[in-house]
C-alpha cells in the first residue's frame, strides 16, 4: 500500500512538470505533501485529499490528469485509514509488509 503512495506521488510530480503553470505545480506540490503525510496521518489526508478532489478543478481547468491523480492518492489514504489501528501502526499493512 505504501509503495502505491510513493508512486502516487511521483506520478503527480511527474504530470505537473514542464508545461505546467505555476499554480498547478504549486497544488502538486501541496498533494504530494498530503500524499506523503498519509503514511502517519491518513485520516487527515484523507480529508484533505477529498477537499483537493472537491475544488480542483474549479481553481484551474489546467489537466485532467490531475484530477485522476488526486483520485488515486484519494482511494489510496483511505484503504490506509482503513488499516491504521490508531497507535501509530498499520495493522493489517505492517504484517503483510
Amino acid at each position: 500500500m505504501l509503495k502505491k503512495l510513493d508512486v502516487t506521488i511521483d506520478r503527480l510530480r511527474k504530470d505537473l512538470t514542464g508545461g505546467a503553470s505555476q499554480t498547478a505545480r504549486e497544488v502538486a506540490e501541496c498533494l504530494a505533501a498530503v500524499c506523503e503525510a498519509a503514511g502517519s496521518e491518513p485520516e487527515i489526508a484523507v480529508k484533505s485529499l477529498e477537499d483537493a478532489s472537491r475544488s480542483i478543478l474549479q481553481v484551474q481547468p489546467f489537466m485532467a490528469s490531475i484530477k485522476h491523480v488526486v483520485n488515486l492518492g484519494l482511494t489510496n489514504a483511505q484503504s490506509l485509514a482503513a488499516e491504521w489501528d490508531g497507535t501509530g501502526h498499520f495493522g493489517r499493512a505492517v504484517a503483510a509488509g
